[in-house]
């Protein structure tokens, strides 16, 4: 049991719908989800479609976009379900959150990342590109990971905005960076490598190899771009991966037999009874099924007679 103040308390009683529904969903994932997602085991449990059956799922246009980009089922170590998928979207979230923080990226996935970033940036079309918003973001995902992207300071700032005293030690502390570099490891990357001082997002060129494959190398696995393509692609309502619907059609077998959409309509049922809607009609009975299963019932071969006591119970029945 958790305590609640008597002030959240009546805070708690006055929350809108909403509120209290965010609240449920808070609770549910602490105490049920995200146990749930941590005790499975990565690559044997779960996990992004890889290699080969990356490929082929791309290849194939029957195979649907929530399987290419959200977790799916493991049958065992690096083999994926060949068709399941999970049913319950909040695990499958879950499980999707952890697979591409463990395995980070795959290639297709970076391309679609700067996609996104690059349209974003093209909605901002009235300022400079270094202020625009999306922009931002790459330059914060580069810094976070470690690098550099030219024009911009390790902070993230460009640097014709910063003053001259700010651009002089912006400049001092690459140098103490670089120098550090010879003796410890524990130094950004774009101190110890070139390849790591980036292009800006506009400079971007999906075609180049070269600079996918140290774009790659620096943020596949960096959170905050795992985050933003998830957010901005993956999980973005109609994407096609967890499309949702406000309202749903519900229809009883009695409706989908009826006249609205069938003319005749012909069925099987096991039950031995004419309890049917008036809408149907009449059950018509095989003939002979009664006889039949009188018959079965009375064959000596096949049921035997054994007499119990008058006070008899069901356990006495069971131990028969």
């Amino acid at each position: 049991n958790v305590f609640v103040s008597p002030a959240v308390s009546e805070k708690l009683r006055t929350v809108e719908d909403f509120g209290v529904k965010v609240l449920n969903l808070a609770r549910e994932w602490l105490f049920n989800l995200v146990p749930h997602v941590l005790s499975k085991v990565h690559r044997v449990s779960y996990g992004l479609l890889t290699g080969e059956d990356f490929e082929k799922a791309r290849k194939d246009p029957k195979v649907g976009k929530a399987r290419k980009l959200l977790a799916v089922p493991f049958v065992g170590k690096d083999r994926p379900s060949v068709q399941s998928e999970f049913s319950h979207p909040d695990v499958t979230i879950g499980f999707t959150i952890m697979a591409y923080r463990l395995y980070g990226m795959r290639r297709p996935d970076l391309l679609m990342l700067f996609r996104v970033l690059i349209d974003d940036m093209k909605t901002e079309n009235t300022i400079r590109h270094h202020r625009r918003q999306a922009c931002k973001v790459y330059v914060e995902m580069v810094c976070k990971a470690g690098g550099l992207v030219r024009g911009f300071s390790d902070t993230g700032a460009w640097l014709d905005d910063l003053k001259d005293e700010e651009r002089v030690n912006f400049r001092r502390r690459v140098s103490l960076l670089r120098s550090a570099s010879d003796v410890s490891s524990a130094v950004p990357s774009f101190a110890t490598s070139s390849k790591y001082r980036m292009w800006r997002l506009e400079q971007l060129d999906q075609g180049d190899v070269e600079q996918m494959n140290a774009c790659y190398e620096l943020l596949h696995s960096t959170p905050l771009a795992i985050r933003y393509l998830l957010e901005n692609h993956v999980f973005l309502p109609g994407a096609g991966t967890l499309d949702a619907s406000v309202s749903q059609l519900t229809a009883s077998g009695q409706e989908l037999a009826g006249e609205q959409l069938f003319r005749r309509c012909l069925g099987f049922s096991g039950t031995p009874n004419n309890l049917l809607p008036k809408s149907m009609g009449e059950c018509r009975f095989e003939l002979g099924d009664d006889g039949a299963m009188l018959s079965m019932l009375s064959r000596p071969d096949i049921v035997s007679l054994n007499e119990v006591a008058r006070e008899w119970s069901p356990t006495a029945l069971l131990d028969i």
